[in-house]
């Protein structure tokens, strides 16, 4: 699995690559205690189409204040 991952004061982000319905999809969580604890479940952030349905690689984070900014590669679209 490709991974990123950003973090800013207690806040840390990771998003990955993982192929869990079929082709790769981009999932991410988080923590608000420096990595200690994380949210129950991840989110699915491709969500343009079904899971499963096109391949997502390629993820990079950014953060920007507090907000966290996701980017990666698809082929959606070929």
């Amino acid at each position: 699995a490709e991974l990123a991952l950003v973090a800013k004061d207690e806040q840390v982000t990771v998003a990955w690559s993982e192929a869990v319905s079929g082709a790769h999809d981009i999932y991410v969580d988080r923590s608000l205690d420096f990595g200690t604890t994380w949210l129950p479940t991840e989110r699915r952030v491709d969500s343009g189409d079904a899971a499963g349905a096109s391949e997502s690689r390629a993820v990079a984070l950014a953060i920007d204040g507090g907000v966290v900014h996701a980017a990666w590669v698809d082929r959606r679209s070929s």
